[in-house]
């Protein structure tokens, strides 16, 4: 079991402070189940890094999709992440 919400969902409502509010009460209430923030990024470089900061580091996030069309330099910041599960 796992929760997956759908960023584009929120930012298209201007409601990421809810996104975040909603990831903390999931962890509150359910420690053990993941959180999965279904995003699809899929960018390389400083902008592959800004990504991940926000899904591990605003977001707390356990994990994100990705879309690694672009190599392995579009998913390698993600995995930097110690939050990150692979």
């Amino acid at each position: 079991m796992a929760f997956k919400p759908q960023i584009a969902h929120f930012a298209a409502q201007r409601a990421e402070e809810q996104l975040e509010r909603l990831i903390a009460h999931i962890h509150a209430v359910a420690p053990g189940v993941p959180v999965i923030l279904d995003a699809k990024r899929g960018d390389v470089g400083a902008t592959a890094e800004q990504y991940a900061r926000e899904v591990f580091e605003r977001y707390q996030a356990d994990a994100v999709t990705l879309s690694p069309f672009m190599g392995y330099d579009s998913i390698e910041p993600y995995l930097a992440w110690p939050r990150a599960r692979a």
